[in-house]
């Protein structure tokens, strides 16, 4: 993926339109708008965009390569791997995805072979996560790496969405994120750790 530290400008423009079009979607979102919060005139945002949807490509293609960048962090960080795939979880489900209502039959939004190589490098970098989890004797050796990366996918789109369940999540007094990565959480660790009694107490004393 292309990056933009090349342009403070550009930058400034992408990160205003991203959260435009996660907040508006693309028919709700002009470029007066987004002009307007950054103090720019439209001279600016035509010189860097031919219209709205080369900006909407542009924003999207440049969150898919933020959080790639932000995932490649937090499986990078010194941690045991139950604690690195909730920060992931919780990563993943604390914003609205920029491209929720792509069609990609119309142009809007990246292409299928796009998306489909972003798909392949996060699941690639999860996998290759637990295969080193297991290589350190965090995860049981006959635990399968397949099964396992799923068993992330179920729960991420679950509470996806149930997020967007406005109406339900609202009428809770608790936060169900929290509540969802505790219950991932020690499910994981129960199924597939080589010792799950040490990380289960390790959680219990990290709460007390």
């Amino acid at each position: 993926m292309m990056t933009y530290s090349n342009s403070k400008t550009k930058q400034r423009i992408l990160d205003v339109a991203v959260t435009y079009f996660t907040l508006y979607g693309y028919e709700g979102t002009n470029l007066e708008d987004i002009g307007k919060a950054l103090g720019l005139s439209r001279g600016p945002l035509y010189y860097y965009f031919k219209n709205k949807n080369d900006l909407y490509l542009a924003a999207i293609r440049y969150q898919m390569e933020i959080s790639s960048q932000d995932l490649q962090r937090i499986y990078a960080e010194d941690l045991d791997v139950f604690s690195k795939i909730c920060r992931d979880l919780a990563y993943c489900t604390s914003y609205r995805k920029i491209n929720r209502d792509t069609d990609h039959n119309t142009g809007e939004g990246p292409t299928l072979e796009e998306i489909a190589k972003y798909s392949r490098h996060l699941f690639s970098l999860r996998k290759t996560a637990l295969k080193t989890a297991q290589e350190q004797n965090e995860i049981r050796p006959d635990a399968n790496l397949n099964e396992m990366t799923s068993f992330i996918y179920l729960y991420y789109y679950g509470i996806q969405g149930f997020n967007h369940e406005n109406e339900l999540y609202h009428m809770l007094d608790f936060n169900p994120n929290e509540q969802a990565m505790e219950i991932f959480r020690e499910t994981f660790i129960a199924k597939y750790a080589v010792n799950p009694e040490k990380w289960l107490k390790k959680e219990t004393d990290r709460s007390k």
